[in-house]
């Protein structure tokens, strides 16, 4: 597969504002927590924060995502394009405590 960008619909706010300003350490770590979900997780989760990639292309952004890991051109724009912070941590946590069940 060769990386692709997809495009997602941009309807938040904060994008022009310092809302979702992330330390790189902390961009590294969200990254690696995404890797670690499963395919239809990631893409439940861009949903669920807000980052809205057309329905169609959700299999293959998160195949994308779990074949290039840090070198993914579609997972900053789960981290950057999330509703906030708190909403992208939130469902990070729950995904993470439910894949320990």
């Amino acid at each position: 597969m060769n990386k692709k960008e997809i495009n997602i619909n941009r309807s938040h706010s904060h994008i022009d504002r310092d809302d979702l300003k992330w330390e790189e350490i902390e961009v590294k770590h969200i990254r690696e927590r995404i890797i670690n979900l499963r395919s239809d997780q990631i893409a439940a989760l861009t949903w669920l924060v807000g980052v809205k990639f057309y329905r169609n292309d959700l299999e293959e952004v998160a195949l994308e995502i779990k074949k290039e890991k840090h070198n993914s051109v579609n997972i900053d724009a789960i981290i950057y394009e999330a509703s906030s912070k708190e909403d992208l941590l939130w469902w990070l946590n729950y995904f993470e405590k439910e894949n320990k069940k």
